[in-house]
C-alpha cells in the first residue's frame, strides 16, 4: 500500500472564513443604511426623535437580509417623494 504525503492546507476552512467575513462586512455596511431607515420611520410615526441602537439594526439586517434591502430601497424612494 502506497501512502502519499500531502500538505494539509485546510483550504476549505480558509474559504469558509473568507466568505463569512465578506458576508459580515457587507452586513455591517448595510446596517448603517438600515439604522438610518429605522430611525427615520420610527421618528416619523412617533412624532419625536427615536434612535434605534446599532446592535438592533445589525440583528434586523442579519436576520432579514433580503427583505431589508428591498425595504431600504423602497424607503428611500418614499422619502424622496415625501420632501
Amino acid at each position: 500500500m502506497i501512502v502519499y504525503k500531502t500538505k494539509n492546507n485546510n483550504i476549505g476552512c480558509w474559504a469558509i472564513a473568507f466568505f463569512l467575513s465578506i458576508y459580515i462586512g457587507i452586513a455591517c455596511a448595510l446596517t448603517f443604511w438600515t439604522d438610518r431607515t429605522l430611525d427615520f420611520w420610527l421618528t416619523h410615526f412617533k412624532g419625536e426623535v427615536v434612535d434605534v441602537p446599532y446592535w438592533l439594526s445589525f440583528l434586523t439586517t442579519l436576520v432579514l437580509s433580503p427583505i431589508v434591502v428591498g425595504a431600504n430601497l423602497l424607503s428611500e424612494i418614499v422619502r424622496f417623494f415625501m420632501f
